[in-house]
């Protein structure tokens, strides 16, 4: 398993890196934030994490660097207007950029309306060939995958397609 550092010396081929921080910890922010300044890489990372006061100690730090927000497929009493307005809500509180979105919750006018809103769209953990389609179709920036054969796969089929 490759360290921190070394998924940053990585960096120099101009990738794009999601950063999830599991525990939290404003220590291992710190060591996290002091190696992306170290590497210069700032700009090429998002920081995300299910501990919310974490990103939000995130932008206390810099407020320009990327962070995503992870959302759950909405309670059963609250309705689709309300659940959009929730994340959107959040999404502009917290100063995120990327909105992590289940597959229930991807759609195009909901999508259209958070990329009106400046925000990207992350299709998260998209696993079967219809949900990755499905993402693609509705115009999301990016997304998770426990299956990356078949992510590229249907992606590769989804880009001739166009």
């Amino acid at each position: 398993m490759l360290t921190l550092r070394e998924v940053l010396e990585l960096e120099q081929r101009k990738i794009h890196l999601e950063i999830d921080m599991r525990t939290p910890s404003l220590k291992l922010l710190s060591l996290i934030w002091d190696e992306l300044i170290y590497f210069g890489v700032k700009a090429n990372v998002e920081l995300t994490s299910v501990h919310t006061p974490l990103l939000m100690r995130a932008k206390q730090i810099d407020l320009t660097v990327a962070t995503g927000v992870f959302f759950s497929p909405l309670p059963e009493w609250m309705t689709v207007e309300l659940g959009r307005a929730h994340i959107l809500g959040w999404m502009k509180l917290m100063e995120a950029q990327v909105a992590h979105l289940p597959a229930a919750l991807l759609d195009k006018p909901f999508s259209d309306m958070l990329h009106d809103h400046g925000f990207l769209v992350h299709g998260a953990n998209l696993n079967t060939i219809p949900a990755i389609e499905n993402g693609l179709m509705v115009g999301i920036d990016q997304f998770s995958t426990d299956i990356l054969d078949l992510a590229i796969e249907v992606n590769n089929s989804y880009e001739r397609s166009e």
